[in-house]
């Protein structure tokens, strides 16, 4: 009977110990999360470049699957990326471009180089995709608080070429 009184007895913490502990966790987070915070570098550069990259993938499967062309519009003035496909209606492309992908404050697109209708750094670009899977070929240079980055869109390849430089079409 001594072994059973005495595991009623030690049952574990108390209630204050407990609140006493969660409150200095409590503290030690308060101070730590927005130190962390502004030491951890958010990097927008490449989260544009991840969207950019899987966007174009995207585009090339499905204009093949779906037998249909699409386009990429890149409004460098207004720094916003949409997708429209030849069957929309005008009003389905102006509801496109309002939910179309925003660039953060701090990335712009340079330019767009074509080799048919060389560099254009403002206004609007379209990349076309057709119906049977390839694509215009592009550089899009991005510029971001952390560089400048080049992304090269082939014709068929079905992966985005990325290249932490400036590139071109002469550079082979």
């Amino acid at each position: 009977m001594y072994d059973a009184d005495r595991l009623t007895a030690s049952g574990g913490f108390t209630l204050m110990e407990l609140i006493v502990v969660t409150c200095l966790l409590s503290l030690f987070l308060m101070f730590s999360i927005p130190r962390l915070q502004s030491v951890m570098p958010t990097d927008h550069l490449n989260a544009v470049v991840r969207r950019i990259q899987f966007t174009v993938t995207e585009l090339k499967n499905a204009s093949l699957q779906n037998c249909r062309f699409y386009t990429l519009h890149l409004d460098m003035d207004q720094r916003l990326m949409w997708i429209s496909h030849e069957f929309m209606t005008e009003a389905d492309m102006e509801a496109a471009k309002k939910s179309g992908f925003r660039l953060p404050a701090d990335v712009r697109i340079q330019n767009v180089d074509r080799p048919d209708s060389g560099k254009t750094s403002s206004g609007s670009v379209d990349i076309i995709f057709s119906s049977r899977g390839y694509s215009s070929k592009a550089i899009i240079h991005l510029k971001g608080a952390a560089g400048s980055v080049s992304l090269l869109i082939e014709s068929f390849l079905p992966d985005v070429g990325y290249f932490n430089r400036r590139i071109s079409f002469q550079d082979g």
